[in-house]
């Protein structure tokens, strides 16, 4: 039967382990058991001629028996053992009963012809025990404790003997000493022989193990060769049917291998790419990134970038490129270069960021746009609302007052629509900055439910404000803006709630506040809720125009929840009602202590202030001039930021408003230039800024110029007179 290289080695090593040489000894020793009797018979028979032939009839039984029962501990044991290794206890039984069946063979040989001993018949037994010692060793290779047990059991009997002689046989002591030394060296020529039949043993064993293992690896790096054979046929195939660009070059940069694809690409053939250098198929790369490629592969590592390179019709095309080290044993042996066709990825990208940019410039040309309708619509409307306000301080009757409130009404109106747009338009740019204050929660939301109270009174409605013990006495957040959603919210219930009420509560749960607005209105149609929020959404047009509004409350509302990090939320059914709940994480905070609320100016408040209004606007002008008349506040005007810089130097005014968009030099530079002129022995002049522009970038271009506070247009006589009174007590305090 044929076997492979391992499976020889695996049955080489069984039968030459300790185990397999110990059952081949046994096998041995039981299969030539006859053939020992024959031998031991023929040996008794001839002894008995010689000596006397009790030595048949005492000696041949015993040996007989000995061996017969060794026997039957061997096949005993083979039959427990078939394979495997043996058991200890097994080992040192056979052990035990091997030496003392030597033994005991070797003393009864020895007595059965003590009584006869001649010189002769002694030269017999020591040659009879150097050749049962040899028998012994002779199997040292296959079980060498039971061959050592034997021999030992031979020796035994042999210094038995050597004692009879000297002891009860009166053997001069010449005889004994020289029948001692013969014995000893009969001991060492059958050990010096014994060692070499041993040695001899061992190293055909050896070369034996030391062929059938080269057979292993020599099957082994067969397989392993048929194995790499088969992968590069399959990974030839591979590399030919798949669409990236493959390329392999030796340690030289000379190509040796391209795929189909690479061949197809560049239309060259793969016979004239092969044995080339990469820095011709390379030379429209840029140097830079060649000496990169060449550094990475250099040192050994592995590089992904992108390459340029042209196609077989002249065209330039994209690629990207993972190009790897081949090393072996840490010697550079070449290198890899597998490219992927990236063009059309890439004219996407081209045009993604030019849609991109085309996005950021529309957005950046509307925001533009609506700054400059902010200020220009602002600029008149101040003067709408400033000279109503300078009209109702006048002696006028009821219906002069009624065609007032409704002018008042409408801009307040038009107001609004502006700031909504201006917030939607700051909130898709990422404008807006809200504030981290502290504030009191509880008192936002009864400064805003006491705001609705009136108008909710005029519609018949109850407006309900319910809070929670569990409320943070302070929050860290923007007071302002959550006031403006809040607004928005029952601003909306206001406006489509014609009977019943609206319950406002305010709760804690966990870490977060719970904010709900529930009205008995009109309700919400159901495919209408997911659009609810969206920038200029109306429930239809019907009740669009018989409500109202822009659309743009609820939508500046959801942005600005979401960016204090909370969620909102409509439940509605139509005829029945809505319910917004907002969701807002809670930030507690301690409240500073109270201030002390600024009382209204006294007349003679403002008595020496020397004021210095630069504005290129003659109607505000005019109105700033109207709005200030009676405070005995000495004004001076300047027309654009050359004549404002000249007449704050001149002057020397106690306060500047400062409009920010003038002709020539605008208001930011001028309070630059000021600033610049200031000294150290003069007092610094504060500076309000009077701006149409309502983004948070305009109020941080103005803080950043060195103006002191910003008003925004319009403006109403309470309003200037407050900043005018908050700036003095700021300066009194400094």
């Amino acid at each position: 039967m044929i076997h492979s290289p391992s499976a020889e080695l695996s049955i080489f090593e069984e039968r030459y382990s300790e185990a397999g040489l110990f059952r081949r000894y046994a096998r041995g020793r039981i299969r030539n058991f006859w053939n020992r009797q024959l031998f031991v018979a023929m040996a008794a028979f001839s002894l008995s001629l010689v000596v006397t032939p009790v030595f048949a009839f005492v000696a041949l039984p015993v040996i007989a028996v000995t061996d017969a029962l060794d026997c039957i501990f061997l096949r005993r044991l083979l039959r427990l053992y078939p394979s495997g290794p043996i058991s200890h206890s097994a080992s040192r039984e056979m052990e035990l009963m091997a030496g003392l069946s030597s033994f005991c063979v070797s003393v009864a040989v020895m007595l059965a012809i003590a009584s006869f001993l001649t010189p002769d018949v002694v030269i017999v037994m020591i040659a009879l025990s150097a050749g049962g010692v040899l028998n012994a060793l002779l199997t040292y290779s296959y079980a060498p404790r039971i061959a050592v047990l034997r021999a030992g059991g031979v020796v035994c009997g042999m210094i038995v003997l050597l004692i009879y002689l000297f002891e009860i046989a009166g053997f001069g002591t010449t005889a004994v000493v020289l029948n001692t030394g013969a014995s000893v060296m009969a001991l060492f020529l059958v050990v010096v022989a014994a060692c070499d039949l041993h040695r001899g043993f061992v190293r055909r064993v050896k070369w034996q193990r030391n062929m059938l293992r080269r057979g292993v690896e020599l099957e082994a790096a067969h397989r392993s060769l048929k194995t790499q054979t088969e992968l590069a046929t399959r990974l030839s195939k591979a590399t030919q049917s798949v669409n990236d660009l493959i390329l392999i070059a030796d340690a030289d940069g000379r190509i040796e291998f391209v795929n189909d694809a690479f061949v197809r690409m560049t239309g060259w053939r793969e016979e004239d790419l092969t044995g080339e250098t990469c820095r011709d198929f390379f030379a429209d790369v840029a140097p830079a990134l060649r000496l990169e490629i060449s550094r990475a592969i250099n040192q050994h590592e592995m590089l992904r970038t992108e390459l340029c390179l042209k196609d077989g019709d002249g065209d330039m095309r994209w690629f990207e490129a993972e190009i790897a080290p081949l090393v072996d044993r840490d010697r550079l042996t070449g290198h890899i270069n597998v490219m992927r066709d990236v063009t059309d990825k890439k004219q996407k990208e081209r045009e993604l960021e030019a849609a991109r940019l085309e996005a950021e410039e529309s957005l950046r040309v509307k925001g533009n746009f609506l700054a400059m309708m902010s200020h220009e619509i602002r600029t008149p409307l101040h003067g709408i609302l400033a000279t109503t306000d300078l009209l109702e301080r006048t002696g006028i009757d009821e219906t002069q007052r009624t065609y007032i409130e409704t002018l008042k009404c409408s801009g307040s109106a038009l107001l609004d629509i502006i700031n909504m747009v201006l917030d939607v338009t700051a909130l898709e740019r990422g404008r807006m900055v809200l504030a981290r204050d502290p504030f009191d929660p509880a008192a936002c939301l009864r400064e805003v439910v006491g705001l609705m109270r009136a108008l909710a009174e005029q519609k018949g409605i109850d407006l309900v404000l319910t809070l929670d013990d569990g409320l943070p006495a302070g929050m860290l957040g923007d007071a302002g803006r959550l006031r403006q959603i809040l607004l928005n919210l029952v601003g909306n219930a206001l406006k489509f709630t014609q009977e019943g009420q609206i319950r406002v509560r305010a709760r804690r749960k966990g870490e977060e506040m719970i904010l709900s607005v529930e009205d008995t209105g009109i309700g919400i149609s159901p495919d209408r809720l997911e659009k609810i929020f969206d920038s200029f959404a109306q429930e239809d047009e019907d009740r669009g125009r018989r409500f109202g509004g822009t659309g743009l409350g609820l939508s500046i509302s959801l942005q600005l929840i979401q960016r204090m990090g909370g969620d909102i939320r409509v439940e509605s059914r139509l005829t029945e009602g809505s319910t917004f709940t907002v969701t807002l994480p809670i930030a507690e905070a301690e409240l500073p202590a109270a201030e002390t609320a600024v009382a209204e100016p006294a007349a003679g408040a403002f008595e020496g202030i020397r004021m210095l209004v630069a504005e290129d606007n003659k109607t505000n002008r005019f109105l700033l001039e109207r709005l200030l008349k009676g405070t005995d506040i000495e004004l001076h005007f300047a027309t654009d930021g050359f004549e404002a810089v000249e007449l704050a130097r001149t002057l020397s005014p106690q306060l500047i408003l400062m409009d920010v968009s003038m002709p020539g030099m605008d208001g930011c530079e001028a309070t630059r230039t000021i600033r610049c002129g200031e000294r150290a022995d003069r007092p610094r002049v504060p500076i309000i800024a009077l701006t149409a522009n309502a983004f948070e970038s305009d109020r941080q271009a103005c803080l950043e110029a060195g103006m002191d506070d910003i008003l925004h247009k319009p403006i109403d006589r309470k309003t200037l007179l407050a900043a005018i009174a908050n700036i003095g007590m700021n300066r009194a305090a400094a």
